[in-house]
């Protein structure tokens, strides 16, 4: 079983939630997914940003994930997602040694008015750009 961070007023939004949950369930079967774009203080599904430092979030939790799911909303000509900086995020599961998945997650269109990019198009460019941050990491890294 998996437990997930979320940021919509959901039951683990922040690191301490996520580590005091952890905590109290102490069972080996349940494993923590890091979800890079579902902090308190990440744009998120909503586009809000919120009140707290997201990649704080990530560094407390990232030695404890057994799998990392990528958000991309809006992603730009090179692929990387303006709202979450992944230089951050990868150096950060690189520093812990991080060598399970990356689930691409692609939700367009979080912003007022805006449909969003086609996934045929927008999702070989945030693709390539993940792989150059894998590339640049250890071999045994993803």
């Amino acid at each position: 079983m998996g437990l997930q961070n979320h940021n919509h007023n959901a039951l683990c939004r922040t690191s301490d939630e996520v580590l005091r949950f952890l905590k109290l369930v102490d069972h080996p079967n349940l494993t923590f997914l890091l979800d890079t774009g579902q902090w308190a203080g990440s744009r998120g599904a909503s586009g809000e940003v919120r009140e707290s430092d997201f990649l704080e979030h990530i560094r407390r939790t990232a030695s404890l994930a057994r799998y990392v799911r990528v958000k991309f909303y809006n992603p730009a000509a090179d692929g990387s997602e303006p709202w979450i900086r992944y230089d951050e995020v990868f150096n950060i599961l690189r520093g812990v040694h991080y060598g399970g998945f990356v689930d691409i997650v692609y939700e367009p269109g979080k912003g007022p008015g805006d449909a969003g990019e086609d996934i045929r198009t927008a999702m070989p460019r945030i693709v390539k750009f993940l792989r150059s941050k894998i590339a640049g990491g250890p071999r045994n890294y993803c």
